[in-house]
């Protein structure tokens, strides 16, 4: 696991990046440096738990639909009450919001994330895609 701590030059807000191997088995991997570096941000604690759920269902769907061995995530404060939350991996399949039986184990997901964040989408990139959720923090 490759941990950054960047600011952007074009930005200059503070980020950080880790790189994770898309077993699903390290999503915790993903939560625990959300968490991480929300509490280096001075996020509350709700806004933190938040979060960390936010992005184990990126960071799950990413593993689930990318071939990559690896994928980026990436956590920014991109306002005093905004923080975005980034996995970027190298498909360029777009995530779809899924209508899931109510006895489907799966499917869930980006509708939590939709529920749960200001806005979220997709970029899609010449290397892959970046897909990012924003919330409102306090």
């Amino acid at each position: 696991m490759t941990n950054t701590a960047v600011i952007p030059p074009h930005t200059g807000r503070t980020a950080y990046s880790v790189t994770i191997t898309t077993e699903r088995s390290a999503a915790p991997r993903a939560r625990q440096f959300v968490r991480k570096h929300c509490h280096d941000l001075n996020i509350r604690e709700d806004d933190t738990d938040i979060a960390t759920l936010v992005i184990g269902e990126l960071f799950s769907n990413a593993c689930k639909h990318t071939r990559s061995r690896s994928v980026r995530v990436v956590v920014e404060r991109v306002a005093n009450n905004r923080l975005r939350l980034i996995v970027a991996d190298r498909s360029r399949r777009r995530p779809v919001l899924a209508h899931a039986d109510l006895d489907a184990e799966s499917g869930r997901g980006l509708h939590l994330v939709n529920e749960l964040t200001a806005s979220w989408g997709t970029q899609v990139t010449g290397w892959g895609k970046k897909v990012y959720a924003e919330l409102e923090t306090s």
